[in-house]
């Protein structure tokens, strides 16, 4: 009997689950809702601020009453007033297109986020959403599984078999704010971004890239030039490819990867001592190597070679460490590999010459050695290198994901990207003095912040292709990092073609360090 009991007992919960479910199934039949807003999760900076969202917009929708159509014929005007009307004396529900406010009873006010407003920043790195509401760009694309809902705030009312609102017209507005509020924490600092952007108006094409010293975070990035999310088609036909993030896309860097030969050359403890005399130019593989300085730099060691970017030296130092000791050094830098920011975000177009194509050529090496030939790299790697440098000998592969947000509340913040000791701190020591030196003396005195001390290194890449005004296309680099005594960041600077602008990676690296120091006070 107790069997029979538990038995008849189960199949009376199915019927009652059964039923339930068809009651709901056609309570939402007999509902009809006037949707405002695609609602979606937001991104927030690391300190909690939003990044989407920032702005809010309210939406008005009137209940088809005797009310609302005496309220609504004296306030509005025009083909609004006529098709508002229309709609109400259809016994339906209309959404007003004017800002309010309506003061009337049956007329429902529905504040909504604007998820990705006029005024936004960051463009390029955010990226944009769909009319689906899905991410297409960008890290809203990368984390749109836990960015994207398939709610939608509005207004639901009880209607009858012909649509027409039933009852007392009560409606019920649903804002999911619970949603609204929650999302993704990024590593990026709001304030920081705003910075970097503020920095690089003049700048027609380029980027910069900031990270934290010791974890590797991504503080802020830039790509220049912009665009208008609500204008993607003008952006799609424009020359200068302003969808493209260029932070992410690799480049012929120049000079600022010498460093990488310099640390080589340390941690071998070949050709530490070396001292060369400049006369502007070298003969290597029966070809003439020059100098950027065609009169020669006369007797350099590896400081003055550093602080004035001399090309002969590196010539000779690449080719006195050799091949293979240059390329491994180059891959613990993680030269060559893409760098994941976060799943479904990473770098491009990495390259760096094999060991064979350098064993068997000097001129290869010769190129590698100052930054040049089939040598191709990101501001991400850049990075890597210059953090390695600022960070006692380790980097931090770069991230942007710093935690989750549930209803306005930070969650527990995610560890820094995966450390790998590059260099000695010996080596690093030695490196820091010598970018500094560069920044007080050398060819990057033009980066030296007014409010803070800073080391780094300028870079004039050639890229062997000819502009639209017949000239060769060089692009002008800045990697260093500030306080240049304890480094807290690290900063790369890339400005596109200098043939067409009249400022360096070096100025606006200048600018970004008195910016951030403003906020933090490191001096």
């Amino acid at each position: 009997m107790l069997i029979l009991a538990l038995f008849l007992a189960g199949i009376v919960r199915i019927l009652m689950i059964g039923q339930s479910e068809k009651l709901v199934a056609q309570s939402q039949q007999n509902q009809l809702t006037v949707p405002v807003s695609q609602v979606r999760g937001n991104l927030f900076d690391c300190n909690g601020l939003p990044l989407t969202g920032t702005e809010s917009k309210t939406v008005y929708v009137a209940a088809p009453t005797t009310a609302t159509v005496e309220y609504l014929s004296k306030v509005l005007s025009g083909k609004e007033r006529t098709d508002v009307l229309t709609q109400l004396q259809k016994g339906r529900p209309a959404v007003l297109s004017g800002n309010g406010p309506y003061i009337c009873a049956g007329i429902y006010a529905i504040t909504v986020p604007v998820h990705t407003p006029k005024e936004a920043i960051g463009h390029h790195i955010i990226g944009y959403t769909d009319q689906s509401g899905h991410g297409v760009s960008g890290l809203e694309k990368a984390l749109d599984e836990r960015l994207y809902s398939d709610k939608v705030a509005g207004v639901t009312f009880e209607k009858d078999g012909t649509g027409r609102v039933l009852g007392a017209y009560d409606g019920v507005v649903e804002e999911y704010r619970e949603i609204t509020s929650s999302g993704v924490v990024t590593t990026l600092d709001r304030n920081f971004q705003l910075i970097c952007e503020r920095a690089m108006e003049s700048v027609p094409a380029g980027a910069v890239v900031v990270s934290e010293v010791g974890t590797g975070k991504i503080r802020a990035m830039v790509s220049r030039p912009d665009y208008d999310n609500s204008h993607l088609q003008d952006a799609l036909n424009r020359k200068d490819s302003p969808l493209i993030n260029r932070c992410l896309s690799s480049y012929n860097v120049g000079s600022s990867f010498k460093l990488c030969v310099a640390a080589a050359s340390l941690e071998r403890h070949k050709a530490v001592g070396l001292v060369t005399e400049c006369i502007g130019h070298a003969s290597i593989d029966g070809h003439t190597f020059y100098c950027h300085k065609r009169s020669g730099h006369g007797t350099v060691g590896m400081r003055e070679a550093i602080a004035q970017s001399c090309n002969t030296y590196f010539y000779r130092l690449g080719l006195s460490v050799g091949a293979s000791d240059i390329y491994d050094m180059a891959t613990v830098f993680g030269f060559g590999r893409s760098k994941v920011l976060t799943e479904g975000l990473a770098t491009t177009g990495e390259s760096l010459p094999t060991p064979a194509a350098l064993q068997s050529s000097d001129s290869a090496l010769a190129n590698l050695s100052i930054g040049q030939g089939s040598l191709l790299a990101s501001p991400m790697s850049m990075l890597c290198l210059y953090e390695a440098i600022a960070g006692d000998g380790v980097y931090h592969l770069p991230t942007l994901v710093e935690g989750e947000m549930k209803n306005g509340l930070m969650g527990e913040k995610q560890p820094a990207g995966e450390a790998t000791r590059a260099i000695s701190s010996e080596t690093a020591k030695r490196l820091r003095e010598d970018l500094a030196y560069a920044v007080k003396t050398g060819t990057g005195v033009k980066a030296q912040p007014q409010t803070v001390s800073a080391a780094g290194k300028t870079a004039t890449a050639q890229t062997g292709w000819l502009g639209e005004n017949g000239q060769a296309v060089e692009h002008s680099w800045f990697c260093g990092f500030f306080p240049a005594e304890s480094p807290r960041y690290t900063v790369c600077v890339l400005v596109e073609d200098t043939t067409t602008v009249g400022i360096g990676g070096a100025e606006i690296f200048s600018r970004i360090a008195d910016g951030i120091n403003g906020l933090e006070n490191l001096s």
